[in-house]
């Protein structure tokens, strides 16, 4: 199965009140959790000191890009315009752990 990179990117265009947005980012964290337990987030977290590249960094195990879309859609973060999303398939090559094991 394909392995995604998945960037969410912040929208400075996007004006929602404070309290909204913080609403969307406990159940962004809750959808993410719900994807780790079943074994569709690898992994992924906030990226530190790169505001100008992404605000958090997923890596997906799904079989399409379009399914990436598909899933990533309900979350409330990219629904609601606050952060954008940019996907990219990776053909892991290198590592120390089995990550076919990890799948």
């Amino acid at each position: 199965m394909p392995i995604y990179i998945i960037r969410l990117k912040p929208n400075p265009d996007v004006d929602i009140p404070a309290e909204e947005k913080k609403e969307a980012g406990k159940v962004h964290h809750d959808f993410v959790e719900e994807l780790v337990s079943k074994n569709i987030i690898v992994f992924g977290g906030p990226v530190i000191n790169a505001p100008e590249f992404a605000k958090g960094m997923l890596v997906a195990n799904l079989a399409s890009e379009q399914e990436v879309l598909n899933t990533f859609n309900n979350d409330p973060m990219i629904s609601k315009g606050i952060v954008g999303i940019e996907i990219t398939e990776w053909d892991i090559k290198h590592n120390t752990v089995n990550f076919n094991k990890l799948l």
